[in-house]
Formats: structure tokens, sequence, C-alpha cells
């Protein structure tokens, strides 16, 4: 069994529907058994890995971007002969994309903004480069990156 992850985007986006997999929210994981993602990130990622160790079909789920529990569950994932096969990321262009819809939003509705242009400026910055640190580290551990 082959595990996908997608970073900051949902796994009902239109650009999985073609994987043959099963869809899992983290969130819906989580919150189903009562975990935070403040909790304990190895309890969480032994709740993660029994979970899939009984998946029979190939899995998508939304995870985290930290690079290391990316590497912790794909660990994991190999004590039960299964792979994290790849990590799917936001392309550039969807990127720039959300940016000009949160700066177009401040702009339209600056009183109920939660950002100021600068610091959605800020964020976008700093995305770019927890993905390319994402695209150099992980090909390391035999993980595919995929924008998209």
């Amino acid at each position: 069994m082959n595990v996908y992850i997608i970073v900051e985007m949902q796994e009902t986006d239109t650009v999985f529907e073609k994987l043959n997999v099963e869809k899992i929210s983290m969130d819906k994981f989580l919150t189903e058994r009562k975990l935070s993602v403040n909790y304990d990130q190895e309890k969480i990622l032994n709740s993660l890995s029994t979970e899939l160790s009984r998946k029979k079909n190939d899995v998508l789920i939304r995870y985290y971007h930290d690079i290391d529990s990316i590497v912790n569950l794909s660990n994991k994932l190999k004590e039960n002969n299964h792979r994290l096969h790849t990590v799917f990321i936001p392309s550039p262009q969807q990127l720039l994309i959300r940016k000009e819809e949160e700066l177009e939003f401040t702009r339209k509705h600056a009183n109920w903004a939660s950002f100021s242009a600068s610091q959605i400026e800020e964020g976008y910055q700093e995305w770019i480069k927890i993905y390319e640190k994402i695209k150099q580290e992980l090909p390391k551990y035999a993980i595919e990156v995929k924008e998209v």
C-alpha cells in the first residue's frame, strides 16, 4: 500500500479526483480520537500508523508541512511494509492565486481581514521557503514531491 500526503491543500481538491485512493481527513482523524495537533506527536504518529496499517488500498491524507514529521511518518510506515510514495504541494501558480485572493479580500474588506497586505506577502514568502525545502530534502529519503 502506498500513502500520498498533501500539504496545505484539501483532500477534496479537484486535482485529486483522478487518484484511485482512499482519502483521509487529518482533522476528522484527530477529532475522532480526541487528539489535537498540539498533542504528543509520537502518539498521533502511532495512531495514524496503526490506522494506515489496516488499509488495503492506497491512501491520500492531508499532513503537516514539517519535514521531520513527514520523514517520521515515512519511517513508521516502512515498519508496516507500507510506503510514503508522494508528497503533493501547491504549485507556485496556486500559491500566487491564493496570495492574490487573500490580498483582494483584504483590499475589499479591510475591517474583517485577519492580516494586512504586508503580512500576507510575508506569509507567501515563508511558504515558498517551506516548499523549496520540502522539494530539496524529501527526495533524499526516496519520497517523491509533486507540485499541483
